[in-house]
């Protein structure tokens, strides 16, 4: 579905080496999926809090939700083999990769007020008047700015 988008011919090995993901120059992108279990007293239902967790994080948990979502499962012992050529391939890359990089748009690799500032370099500079000299720079800028 993805490379019906980029044209006809295009193959899937070349769409990984262009579009900047997995298998990239021996780096794979990282975020993380995380969510809370809300044991701070106010969940007002901790075993189906508890239930729901134990089922995500399983290995058919694991299994169903990231083919679906099109991800690495965080278990390593989770069978891959319906993922499909393109995830398989990725998830491949994704574990002999040289680095692991922290995505700067999930806040990963940045503060939240450095997302923040990055966030409205986008919108002041590059959505609208598609200045590029001047997004560099501020980007550059709110990621060297310390809080």
């Amino acid at each position: 579905m993805v490379t019906r988008s980029f044209g006809r011919g295009v193959s899937r090995r070349r769409l990984l080496r262009t579009a900047g993901v997995t298998g990239t120059l021996g780096l794979a992108g990282c975020l993380n999926d995380g969510g809370s279990s809300g044991d701070d007293g106010e969940n007002p239902a901790p075993e189906a809090t508890r239930t729901w967790l134990g089922c995500v994080a399983s290995r058919e948990g694991q299994r169903l939700f990231n083919a679906a979502r099109g991800s690495v499962p965080t278990r390593t012992d989770v069978e891959t083999n319906d993922f499909g050529p393109y995830f398989s391939t990725a998830i491949r890359e994704y574990e002999t990769a040289a680095a692991r990089v922290p995505s700067i748009s999930h806040g990963l690799a940045v503060t939240p007020e450095q997302l923040s500032d990055m966030k409205s370099v986008v919108t002041e500079h590059f959505a609208g008047p598609f200045d590029v000299e001047s997004t560099a720079q501020d980007l550059m800028d709110a990621a060297r700015t310390k809080r």
